[in-house]
């Protein structure tokens, strides 16, 4: 028997040929451990087709494995990543537990539903009302100006007509100083009689707010004096709604309270005003302010000088009221001024209670949870013999909480669709109920 190889060299030959070197050594080494177990064929004429017979089935073993594999290694690749597939396969299993126990499902979603949905819409409310800054340039500058008369027990009251034409005279604290007022005229233009809510403003009231205009122009001087041509200004919505968007407005009448006044602007679409108003008009003084210091009724807003801060606007202010006062003792006794961001005084009292609903609703949320999951490990012991089962059969103990995870990933996922849309209802009901009860400040 010849020591160095049992293989014949036609045998190496057609190997040659068929396999590539790294193959080759490793193929011999395996046929000649085969050939060795084996008794081999004994016969000279059935040798060569023993040869072969031993070669085809090596190959086959070797090769038809390594295909296997790699038909499995492409069926894996085209499926995606075998941790993903788990977790879809998690999914499905979850859905199918869900619909066999639909109560508790139910009971868990709404859960959810309801403290996700009541904390979204008191935090947009409060992140609308409270977070936002005021939505006009530079809104810290922005003050509102009020009078007060603690012997009256007034700490905050309206604005005498011939008080602030003093402070806007004597004060240096403001680029601009502005008052206004709101009424409500009729109009009979429209398809039907309606009462329009209005401003009826002094001078430098666009440019303190920084209103732009879609069409027209702002007040000029003029406008704001007695007995000239009745003007106004349309807010882009009313422009909309009465004149259909024409983009020639421009020029036209709308008739108020039987008088009629000349279209001479568009506001942007964009602005918006601190009411919800229809048209904006200018203010003009009348003869008996100057005989009647006691008439309070207006609302003046000013914005504040780069570099001058709130307290000294303040105490500028209260010093010409001081003086006013001196002046006029039969109409200024005891008034003084009161100074308040804009931003502060459009929320007025309502940060307080606010800000406790928002901490009332976080705590209503954290409930919420602390219920649901009660409810889970509740049912996670009902649900023991199953797992215990599913370990026993070779379950690890992170598949079952991948698996546990994924039933309460889908919970929280419907619980936050159906928050969210709870969400949105209530927003929208907040909306049309501070729209209805909005009142001038």
């Amino acid at each position: 028997m010849n020591r160095r190889s049992r293989i014949p060299c036609s045998i190496r030959l057609l190997l040659r040929f068929l396999l590539p070197l790294s193959e080759r050594e490793y193929f011999l080494g395996d046929l000649e451990e085969s050939c060795a177990l084996s008794r081999g064929p004994d016969r000279k004429a059935s040798r060569g087709h023993g040869w072969l017979h031993e070669v085809a089935g090596s190959l086959v073993l070797r090769f038809g494995h390594r295909h296997h594999h790699k038909l499995q290694s492409d069926n894996q690749e085209g499926e995606g990543d075998g941790m993903f597939r788990e977790f879809l396969n998690d999914l499905r299993f979850g859905i199918r537990t869900m619909r066999r126990s639909p109560g508790f499902a139910t009971v868990a979603i709404l859960t959810l539903a309801l403290g996700i949905g009541a904390t979204t819409a008191i935090f947009s409310v409060v992140n609308g009302v409270l977070l936002t800054s005021v939505p006009y340039p530079e809104p810290e500058r922005i003050v509102r100006i009020r009078e007060c008369n603690l012997t009256y027990g007034l700490p905050s009251f309206s604005v005498s007509p011939m008080n602030f034409s003093d402070w806007k005279t004597r004060s240096e604290s403001f680029d601009f100083m502005t008052a206004y007022t709101t009424r409500r005229p009729a109009y009979t233009g429209g398809e039907y009689p309606e009462n329009l809510l209005v401003y009826t403003v002094m001078e430098d009231f666009l440019e303190l707010f920084g209103a732009e205009l879609a069409l027209g122009r702002g007040f000029t001087p003029a406008e704001f004096e007695p007995d000239n041509e009745q003007v106004a200004i349309l807010r882009y919505g009313f422009w909309q709604r009465a004149f259909a968007g024409k983009p020639d407005v421009i020029g036209d009448s709308i008739i108020l309270d039987s008088v009629v006044y000349t279209v001479i602007g568009v506001t942007d679409r964009n602005w918006q005003p601190i009411n919800e108003v229809d048209l904006i008009l200018p203010l003009r003084p009348e003869p008996r302010w100057a005989s009647n210091r006691h008439e309070h009724w207006l609302t003046s807003i000013a914005r504040l000088k780069p570099g001058i801060t709130q307290e000294q606007a303040q105490s500028e202010l209260s010093n010409i009221a001081a003086t006013l006062e001196s002046e006029y003792p039969d109409f200024n006794t005891g008034w003084d001024v009161r100074v308040s961001s804009l931003a502060d005084n459009l929320i007025g009292g309502l940060r307080p209670q606010l800000l406790i609903l928002l901490a009332a609703v976080g705590l209503l949320l954290l409930i919420a949870c602390v219920n649901v999951a009660n409810m889970m490990l509740a049912r996670a012991l009902v649900r023991g013999s199953e797992i215990a089962i599913r370990m026993a059969v070779g379950a690890r103990r992170g598949r079952i909480i991948r698996q546990l995870l994924a039933e309460s990933v889908l919970l929280s996922f419907f619980g936050a669709a159906l928050g969210i849309g709870l969400a949105w209802l209530g927003i929208e009901i907040f909306r049309a109920g501070s729209s209805s009860v909005s009142s001038p400040p």
